[in-house]
């Protein structure tokens, strides 16, 4: 069955590349489109793809919820328009649904989606009410029945919890509304929340945080649903000659869009993750923020209400009367802080493992760090800086380097180092030294 399922989606996924590649000119915005449409990345330049990272629009280039929404919208309208009753239009669409997840692989996250919308679909068909939460549980139930090996899977995680975050943080619609204003609303509400959701798994796994992914969000938001309709239309294997000089168009801007962002100071922020403590107790607020926000019953709200203002007025009065004791345990526990963080620390020497090349790093007793040499691969689509020494760093709470020794100058002892000089000219605020 599993080499049935490989061979359905090599061959149909073949077709429609043929098709992408036959219509639109660009070789550029061939792979994006095949990345849009079928999760197939492969073929994307490096510089583009991590410009979708640092634009924190990379969950365009995987198949995920958005575009199965879009497939149920224009495979809903057709049928409309051809008069087939509402029944047949969801069995198709079962069917359609099925049949795209074979399609793109496969993949956990695409699995999540369909899965989600077909227990959806069936509970419509059948007369009973759809339940979001347990639609995800018995979605995630099949993946890992099927390979239990997927919940260590990255993109399943964020996958899962982002679609949490949505369902438990996004308010309800009240009325469906086709002002501009309500559009960027709901997808400032619908961002936010997954942003919340995912953001301590986000930040342990990437190391970054981004202030802008709500503005990058809005504005693919107006075309990312025309180029997966046009992308879909142009597979079918007739020849209408505007439809890819619009899509050109539109791959064009979207591409403008992932340049532009990553130049933004405050795209990609560095950060230390956070330890699992940290995380749990990130969780734990936001589970009893959730479970607040959720109660319905005004009783409960009430009784809620009184208790948390009882306990303030509590709280209060036990701070008035024993403030002086607060003032001078907070006092001390300041000072302690700040002379432990003075205190002299044992010498460190840490041997970073960059491959081909050194790389090492000196933590001395008062707390000043020396890096000697940065490594280098002989390989120019492996970043060592980017994907082990930087890592090293931020694991470790290391936010600066203080002074860098090159040994000598053969290429895989000083290669990031020269890569790093040359980004920190361009800043303003730069103590290390180089030796």
């Amino acid at each position: 069955m599993e080499t049935y399922y490989k061979t359905l989606h090599v061959k149909h996924g073949k077709s429609i590349e043929n098709q992408i590649r036959k219509k639109v000119k660009t070789k550029q915005h061939q792979d994006i489109l095949l990345g849009i449409l079928l999760g197939n990345d492969d073929g994307i330049e490096k510089e583009i793809k991590q410009n979708f990272i640092e634009s924190n629009l990379s969950h365009i280039l995987a198949v995920s919820g958005m575009h199965v929404a879009y497939i149920i919208a224009i495979t809903t309208y057709i049928l409309t328009l051809l008069k087939i009753g509402k029944r047949k239009t969801k069995i198709i669409t079962i069917l359609l649904l099925t049949f795209f997840m074979l399609l793109t692989g496969n993949t956990p996250s695409v699995k999540r989606a369909c899965i989600m919308a077909i227990l959806s679909t069936i509970a419509v068909l059948i007369g009973t009410k759809s339940d979001n939460i347990n639609n995800m549980g018995v979605s995630l139930l099949i993946i890992l029945i099927q390979n239990p090996f997927y919940i260590l899977n990255t993109g399943l995680i964020l996958s899962y919890i982002a679609t949490l975050g949505i369902i438990l943080l996004s308010p309800k619609e009240q009325e469906k509304e086709i002002k501009l204003l309500q559009k960027i609303k709901q997808i400032m509400q619908v961002s936010i929340s997954a942003w919340v959701a995912i953001l301590p798994i986000s930040i342990v796994l990437f190391r970054t945080i981004s202030l802008t992914f709500i503005f990058s969000n809005i504005l693919i938001s107006f075309i990312i649903g025309i180029i997966i309709i046009l992308g879909f239309i142009i597979t079918i294997p007739i020849n209408i000659p505007i439809l890819p000089i619009i899509l050109e168009i539109l791959l064009s801007l979207l591409t403008k869009i992932t340049e532009i962002f990553p130049k933004i100071p405050i795209s990609n922020i560095l950060v230390n993750p956070p330890t699992y403590l940290v995380i749990l107790i990130y969780y734990i607020i936001l589970l009893f923020w959730i479970y607040i926000k959720k109660i319905n019953g005004k009783t409960y709200k009430k009784r809620i209400e009184k208790k948390l203002l009882t306990n303030v007025d509590k709280f209060k009065h036990y701070v008035l009367k024993r403030k002086i004791q607060l003032i001078a345990i907070i006092s001390v526990s300041i000072i302690c802080y700040i002379l432990v963080q003075k205190m002299p620390i044992d010498l460190k020497i840490s041997f970073i493992d960059v491959g081909q090349g050194d790389c090492t790093l000196i933590t001395t007793p008062n707390r000043k760090n020396i890096l000697i040499d940065g490594g280098g691969s002989t390989n120019d689509s492996y970043d060592v800086g980017e994907s082990v020494l930087l890592p090293y760093l931020l694991n470790h709470n290391i936010k600066q380097i203080d002074v860098m020794i090159i040994s000598h100058f053969d290429t895989d002892h000083i290669r990031r180092i020269i890569n790093y000089n040359a980004k920190a000219t361009s800043t303003k605020n730069n103590n290390t030294k180089t030796i």
